[in-house]
């Protein structure tokens, strides 16, 4: 019959017990310690792999976790020596990880996972022994002779796969017990359960890993892709601004060429509103936004970015009066990066307001920062994907969210008071914002509501590069407006002289 005998240590291990031994006083004995052992050494066990659950289970680096598993497994099967491989990231073959108790003779680099040996272990479920597979073979191959004659010298004698059959994860070698004793099923059982919370970390650090390389191999080509798009296009600005110049100093009401003109002035303006709309999606970066800050003087750069907007601004006659209160004073910013912004902001109030109309820039420092009167702070996208087809929903939706929010923001610009700050307020006289729809105004395709503008209607990605490239500096956005009145935006940005 099956049962369990008390070992010398106190402990229960598994055997074979005669029918006369069963019958003996002995025999009775040994059943009546049994219990108290059993459940001691269960609870043991249980601690044991649930300190090792709570080790490995926390961490993705492959290295400890191939350490702990294996400290873990020696030490509570008294084993002599232990070694792990695990499955490269190519798929093809088990590299070594890492041994405890090594011996004089290296182990093998790698094992194919289309070795005999490997497609044996594929097919196991549990502990196979070395010399045994070996001996059962008639013509073993050169590859098995290598693998098995390696295990051999280094003092391996068994090996357990690791993984669920046909999705391996590695293979676990060890050797004997240091007190020469066989494996019992007490034994046997443990290894499983060491082994199979070990393969839980293994997979999830797998993943981790895997993740990772996606994540890198999406930012390198993300990386390149912003380099082409980037390199073309300014290859294409210059000329595309040689060309509108020419355009421009053509008179349009000359008989012959005056529609010719018009219609060449407004293509220019749609492929140089392409081409801007192109450049501002490679300037959106959610995570972080590179910048290269070198002191610059705020009135010249707003002069440079209204210089590039004269054809548009000639032709609405628009009126752009600019005030300098920074009185000349250089800047930390990122200049390219801030005349970007700059550009974005300039260009919706163009839109914005009707021929005649006018905009107003004022620069200049306060040593206070934004209060109730300044507006609105406009919301910082968290990155998730606002489509065109979407913004209707959104546009219906977030006016609620928005008033929360607004509440949230004025009562924050209370409390900040840490000055100095620069300063950039453009306003202009036309159509002006909902109230409950500028905190929204920088998440990407964000259609306006009102009067069925064309500036309004047309989704876009302007704002959200300003806002994020403004983040990067420290600052933030701020609108004031409302229907009909016009509209004030603010560039705030923490100054360092």
């Amino acid at each position: 019959m099956v049962d369990r005998k008390k070992g010398g240590d106190g402990g229960e291990v598994s055997g074979i017990v005669s029918v006369e031994e069963a019958s003996n006083g002995t025999s009775e004995s040994a059943k009546a310690g049994k219990p108290e052992a059993g459940a001691e050494r269960r609870a043991r066990t249980s601690e044991a792999l649930l300190r090792l659950a709570g080790n490995l289970c926390t961490t993705f680096d492959i290295a400890r976790i191939e350490k702990l598993f294996l400290m873990t497994f020696a030490g509570r099967l008294g084993l002599k020596k232990a070694a792990v491989y695990l499955l490269s990231p190519g798929g093809g073959e088990f590299g070594f990880g890492y041994e405890l108790g090594g011996g004089p003779a290296p182990l093998p680099p790698s094992i194919s996972r289309m070795s005999p040996f490997a497609r044996r272990l594929e097919k196991e479920n549990g502990v196979v022994f070395i010399d045994r597979y070996s001996a059962g073979l008639q013509t073993p191959s050169e590859i098995d002779i290598k693998i098995l004659s390696d295990m051999g010298r280094g003092g391996f004698t068994h090996a357990l796969a690791l993984g669920s059959s046909g999705d391996r994860l590695g293979i676990l070698f060890f050797g004997g017990k240091a007190d020469g004793s066989a494996l019992n099923d007490y034994d046997r059982e443990l290894a499983a359960g060491i082994a199979r919370i070990a393969e839980i970390a293994i997979r999830n650090a797998f993943e981790y890993q895997k993740c990772g390389r996606e994540i890198r191999k999406s930012e390198e080509f993300a990386r390149v892709r912003r380099e082409v798009i980037l390199g073309n296009a300014e290859e294409i600005r210059t000329p595309l601004s040689v060309m509108k110049s020419s355009l421009w100093s053509l008179d349009p009401d000359d008989a012959g060429t005056g529609l010719l003109v018009g219609m060449a002035r407004d293509a220019m303006k749609r492929m140089e509103s392409k081409l801007e709309q192109l450049l501002s999606i490679c300037e959106i970066d959610t995570r972080e936004t590179p910048l290269t800050l070198e002191k610059a003087d705020a009135a010249s750069l707003v002069e440079d970015t209204m210089r590039e907007f004269i054809p548009e601004l000639e032709e609405k006659c628009i009126t752009v009066t600019m005030n300098d209160g920074t009185s000349g004073t250089n800047i930390f910013m990122d200049p390219s990066k801030m005349k970007i912004a700059l550009r974005m902001i300039v260009e919706n109030s163009i839109r914005a307001v009707e021929r005649g109309g006018r905009i107003e820039i004022n620069t200049l420092l306060s040593h206070e920062g934004p209060g109730p009167e300044d507006g609105i702070e406009l919301s910082p996208w968290d990155g998730e994907a606002v489509s065109p087809d979407g913004a209707a929903e959104a546009a219906e939706t977030f006016p609620g969210c928005a008033a929360l929010d607004a509440l949230s923001r004025e009562i924050e610009s209370h409390r900040e008071n840490r000055g100095p700050f620069l300063v950039f307020r453009i306003r202009d006289d036309g159509a002006g914002i909902p109230r409950g729809e500028i905190a929204g105004l920088s998440l990407p395709f964000r259609k306006g509501s009102n009067g069925g503008r064309e500036w309004l209607g047309r989704p876009g990605t302007g704002l959200t590069v300003a806002q994020n490239i403004v983040s990067g500096h420290g600052g933030k956005i701020l609108c004031e407006s409302r229907e009909g009145s016009g509209a004030t935006f603010s560039v705030w940005l923490p100054s360092a002289f």
